[in-house]
């Protein structure tokens, strides 16, 4: 194990040098020690490892998602700066755009035929219930189309423990999920996320992603309510998971894990940069290898 812990110190050196960012850097490491413990004859100098492409090129070759090999190459590139892996790389990003564009859809899926559109349009048809009749049930529908589905930028959809833990009062800035107006910006919300399922891995502290401002309305008249919790029942009492699982259901007619696929799966269209596939990443609350093997993954 120390040998290993070894390798991986002289890997988050020599990318840290390639002027990566600790993110990125940490996302490379993984890769290639990944690669490394696949070796199965006895390997000792990494240095050595690296260089050996055509032994690199049969390992990157048994990975199964075409954006993994593509990443794993360009942190291999990054680590060597051989052209080859450059190259190859480029070719494993254009099958990725191709496979997109061939993309099988689940069932569930198919049944939306503008998916970004559909969920659009059912945020603004709660919106404006809330406008005409502003009451708990039409605020937390409208709070809940509006930030778990992905339709303002601000407030990519995170899991349901994210919001079901979110408060409005009586937090505790150190640990809980919160609410809050921004001091050095009045009038600017920020919702501040400490509990969700990868803080135990990570060191970065809280996430912190804008209060849409289109939805401040619909804050303000929540908070004029009882209760510590931004999500709340036609009880106005807080809301569990179950409860937000069942809401999302009646709401949409599919899970939370649903609707972050088809979020991800936009956005990897493109094939975007590392580093805007790990804010992205970090802003819904997961690990940029979550992203690339599961939320994208098709039938």
């Amino acid at each position: 194990m120390e040998h290993f812990a070894q390798i991986k110190r002289w890997l988050f050196a020599q990318i840290s040098k390639a002027g990566k960012t600790p993110s990125t850097t940490k996302t490379y490491v993984s890769l290639i020690s990944n690669l490394y413990r696949r070796a199965a004859d006895g390997v000792t100098r990494i240095d050595q490892f690296v260089m050996d492409v055509n032994r690199m090129l049969a390992l990157v070759a048994q990975i199964p998602s075409a954006s993994t090999r593509a990443t794993t190459l360009a942190a291999l590139y990054a680590l060597t700066k051989k052209v080859h892996y450059h190259t190859l790389m480029k070719e494993e990003s254009n099958k990725v755009r191709t496979e997109y564009t061939k993309q099988r859809q689940t069932p569930k899926q198919s049944n939306l035929a503008h998916p970004e559109d559909e969920l659009d349009d059912i945020h603004s048809d709660w919106l404006q219930r809330f406008l005409k009749n502003a009451n708990a049930t039409t605020a937390t529908n409208t709070l809940i189309t509006g930030l778990m589905s992905g339709v303002y930028k601000e407030a990519p959809p995170r899991r349901l423990l994210d919001y079901a833990e979110m408060k409005i009062r009586n937090f505790d800035e150190h640990t809980d999920n919160y609410v809050t107006e921004k001091t050095d910006e009045p009038g600017t919300y920020v919702m501040v996320f400490h509990k969700f399922k990868t803080a135990a891995h990570e060191s970065g502290g809280p996430h912190i992603l804008t209060f849409p401002y289109e939805l401040l309305p619909v804050l303000r008249y929540r908070m004029s309510l009882p209760g510590d919790y931004l999500l709340i029942s036609k009880m106005q009492k807080a809301m569990s998971t179950q409860q937000l699982h069942q809401r999302l259901k009646t709401l949409y007619g599919f899970s939370v894990n649903l609707l972050r696929q088809l979020h991800v799966s936009k956005f990897h269209r493109e094939t975007p940069a590392l580093q805007t596939m790990e804010k992205l990443a970090k802003d819904m609350g997961h690990s940029v290898n979550s992203q690339l093997l599961f939320y994208t993954k098709k039938n």
